[in-house]
């Protein structure tokens, strides 16, 4: 069996591609392997919960979500490094970023803080949905700020922040498609880590 002991999983893709389930699906495959305290984080969970804070920033970043943005590269930083120097106790520890880095800089941050403490690089998950089924499958999730001019911008957004990433990553990217009933990404994405 392979050894996940220590591994970086960023998995990355067009707004309701589904990472957040596939997330979970990681999560509980790394579990029933035996691996404990797996670090697990999801960064539109974490602007999310910014945003419904009654502070400056929370109000700030709750505008930038409604309008479709995507909130500054050192905001995104700042939260999943926070999570990271918080949750992140041994080397061995299998790390999941569910939606992060979606932008270069980001990239380029995770690269030189695994190297700096001495993990081994990411590695990179796009799970892959046209822009089509991106915009049907946002149409049916029924969030707050997932309206039709707001899902625009964070396809835009996408193309122009997040392809550069892929691009970034392109010798080590793994790319699943992410068309289908779950359980078959799912099997796709397994088969893919496994591998």
């Amino acid at each position: 069996m392979k050894d996940f002991s220590g591994i970086t999983i960023s998995l990355i893709g067009r707004p309701g591609c589904g990472k957040s389930t596939q997330c979970k699906y990681l999560h509980a495959y790394f579990e029933e392997l035996g691996y404990k305290d797996i670090v697990h984080f999801s960064v539109g969970a974490l602007f999310r919960d910014l945003a419904v804070k009654d502070t400056v920033f929370g109000h700030w970043v709750k505008q930038i979500l409604d309008e479709g943005g995507l909130p500054p590269d050192w905001i995104a930083l700042s939260l999943w490094i926070e999570e990271l120097k918080n949750r992140l106790i041994r080397k061995d520890q299998i790390l999941i970023i569910d939606g992060a880095p979606r932008r270069l800089i980001e990239a380029e941050a995770l690269d030189n803080i695994l190297r700096d403490i001495g993990r081994p690089a990411v590695i990179p998950i796009n799970l892959e949905i046209s822009e089509e089924e991106s915009r049907r499958r946002l149409g049916k999730r029924g969030r707050d700020f997932d309206d039709p001019v707001a899902n625009e911008n964070r396809l835009g957004w996408f193309n122009t922040n997040v392809i550069p990433v892929f691009n970034h990553w392109q010798d080590n990217l793994l790319t699943i498609d992410g068309n289908g009933p779950k359980e078959e990404v799912w099997e796709r994405l397994k088969k893919g880590i496994c591998n």
